[in-house]
């Protein structure tokens, strides 16, 4: 439970991470009328651990939400833990589309980050998640930027 819990908590995170993301997208999608003729939008994200029994099925059920509100949907790719520290950096080195990546201090986020592996998010973050910008403090953006740019949230 304990698990499924965690993944929930990732899921959201992802979610909220949309808006900011899904407007960054440079594939031409289609249109939907359903929910305000947004673009349909799939992003790929990544997430590092074991998915949790059952996770397909709240994965089916959160892009059931995401579809109808708002033309989207995730698909999620585990880094296991037995693989992640081998896989991450060729993932990002691929040259393959991802839209969305786990990264921490533990995680090479500033590796990575050096490498100019993550997009800046100055300018986006502020005007597709301005309640979250202001809500964390400069001291958080600060350990988040490389080379003056906001690589992660």
């Amino acid at each position: 439970m304990r698990k499924l819990t965690k993944f929930i908590a990732v899921l959201l995170l992802f979610v909220m991470l949309v808006s900011v993301i899904s407007g960054c997208t440079k594939k031409e999608n289609e249109v939907s009328s359903v929910n305000g003729g947004l673009p349909y939008v799939k992003l790929k994200c990544y997430i590092v651990g074991n998915l949790p029994p059952q996770s397909d099925l709240v994965l089916e059920n959160l892009n059931k939400m995401l579809k109808k509100k708002i033309n989207t949907e995730l698909e999620i790719t585990e880094l296991s833990w037995g693989d992640y520290k081998n896989k991450y950096s060729l993932v990002l080195a691929s040259g393959e589309d991802i839209d969305l990546i786990y990264t921490s201090n533990w995680c090479f986020f500033l590796s990575e980050a050096k490498k100019g592996a993550f997009k800046a998010l100055d300018g986006l973050v502020e005007k597709y998640a301005p309640n979250a910008y202001a809500e964390i403090p400069d001291e958080a953006w600060d350990c988040v930027r490389v080379n003056d740019k906001i690589c992660m949230i």
